[in-house]
């Protein structure tokens, strides 16, 4: 949660390379950095901007944030989760001068480019993570310990792409589609693609 130490934010929605992001950026700090992140609440924006901290909003497309959050559990109602995506990113949109904004395409290909903006923004001068397949073979091990470990072997539940979740996926992005507030969730995501890197 953010806190007055904290010295950058970043959230995105359920399943939009939260771990990635935050791991990648936390392996590149050569010092200790407090980072708020993976409670996917407005409010680490509002409180951030009120004590002028740096975030970086992590955005990725409603039918595969969506999807990807309802196959990981399926207690959660197709609707609840379109409009959770819905209220979450129309706050972003809202704040889009005060924040980094970084579609999930650029987090995983190069989250160093998406660091130096926010460096830039923000006047301050984080280490950028470093952007070779080397790098990354090691975060996605990282992750797949981290995931063994919280979701007891369960593939389904990993934080990163796996062939046992395609076939879930196909259906769940079906039923995403048809929700009738998913028009507006898409509108909602092209506006912020407009302010994102």
């Amino acid at each position: 949660m953010v806190e007055h130490k904290t010295d950058i934010v970043i959230e995105g929605f359920p399943r939009s390379a939260n771990t990635y992001a935050v791991l990648a950026f936390q392996s590149a700090q050569t010092h200790e950095v407090v980072i708020a992140h993976h409670l996917h609440a407005e409010a680490q924006f509002i409180l951030a901007k009120k004590y002028n901290i740096p975030v970086i909003a992590l955005l990725r497309e409603p039918v595969e944030a969506i999807s990807s959050l309802i196959n990981r559990d399926n207690n959660i109602n197709v609707s609840q989760a379109v409009q959770r995506y819905i209220d979450f990113y129309r706050l972003v949109l809202k704040m889009k001068e005060d924040i980094v904004i970084a579609k999930f395409t650029t987090v995983v290909s190069d989250f160093s480019k998406v660091v130096a903006i926010c460096n830039t923004k923000f006047n301050c001068n984080f280490e950028l993570p470093f952007n070779t397949e080397e790098e990354k073979i090691k975060l996605f091990s990282k992750i797949s310990e981290l995931n063994t470990r919280e979701e007891n072997g369960d593939l389904s539940m990993i934080a990163m792409p796996h062939q046992s979740k395609d076939s879930l996926k196909a259906s769940s992005k079906l039923k995403v589609q048809k929700c009738t507030l998913f028009t507006e969730a898409e509108a909602i995501f092209k506006e912020l693609v407009k302010y994102s890197h």
